[in-house]
């Protein structure tokens, strides 16, 4: 097959194109329990803090798309960031 190549002036190279990035605050973990033989205290316990650290990740991803999704696009501004729940 026949590839055409299409850039900057017909050649194979890219426009150039902003880029933007943004950082959020750091999530931490918190610390888990754990047993004297080194395991976890229990699953559940483990269970419920992925949920927790889970939750702040995406409550921050929400933060910072809010803040900054108008520096992308001014079109932006009406937009939000819906995280769907895993299956």
């Amino acid at each position: 097959s026949l590839v055409v190549f299409f850039g900057k002036w017909g050649l194979p190279i890219p426009f150039r194109q902003r880029l933007l990035y943004v950082m959020g605050r750091p999530v931490y973990p918190t610390q888990a329990g754990f047993c004297s033989d080194g395991g976890l205290t229990g699953t559940r316990d483990a269970d419920a803090q992925v949920e927790a650290m889970y939750n702040n990740y995406c409550q921050e991803l929400v933060r910072i798309f809010d803040r900054h999704k108008e520096s992308y696009a001014s079109e932006w501004e009406n937009k939000s960031l819906m995280i769907l729940p895993a299956k």
